[in-house]
């Protein structure tokens, strides 16, 4: 399992490194993938240099994509034609989509949750037009799996573990880290 998280400056820092390390532990490759190259600051003010630039991925090589939150992360990563074309090829190919807080507004920009069901942070939900509103915590459509925002970050890092390597490794990790 092959997995990269976008980032975009204001990324949501919880949110980013939560499901990292989860993944991690969980012995899924994954890494972060920058808008840009160099360093980039995180709506609280961390500074992370990402590990490769978006204009590297190849999404036939991925697995999984997570778009994190943040402002104005989320609104950096919407308008980045290069993220919105990595989910459409990711959502037309049937691999794993998973974003949190606000997040999936960039999903449903790039178009990839017509008719799915799909949470936010709260107050957002009339910005998704296309898809289905469902107050979760945690909300698994197929292949799209989506979280309310920084407080669901580790509840939601082992949804995805859950669903991307399996459910014995989630408990695992969960039981690992008291949680």
């Amino acid at each position: 399992m092959k997995a990269a998280i976008l980032l975009a400056d204001g990324f949501e820092e919880i949110e980013t490194s939560a499901v990292f390390d989860v993944l991690k532990r969980a012995g899924v490759s994954v890494f972060t993938a920058g808008i840009k190259p160099g360093c980039l600051t995180g709506s609280r003010g961390l500074n992370v240099t990402p590990d490769t630039c978006l204009s590297s991925l190849t999404p036939v090589t991925l697995d999984a994509v997570v778009v994190p939150g943040g402002y104005p992360g989320y609104v950096n990563l919407a308008n980045t034609p290069g993220v919105l074309a990595i989910l459409g090829q990711m959502a037309s190919a049937g691999k794993h989509i998973a974003s949190i807080c606000a997040g999936p507004l960039v999903l449903e920009k790039a178009g990839v949750i017509k008719g799915r069901k799909v949470t936010c942070y709260p107050g957002m939900e009339d910005r998704l037009e296309s898809a289905v509103f469902v107050p979760g915590q945690v909300v698994v459509d197929g292949n799209i799996i989506t979280s309310r925002g920084p407080g669901t970050a580790i509840e939601f890092a082992l949804a995805l573990v859950k669903h991307w390597v399996s459910p014995e490794m989630a408990d695992r990790v969960k039981e690992d880290m008291v949680a």
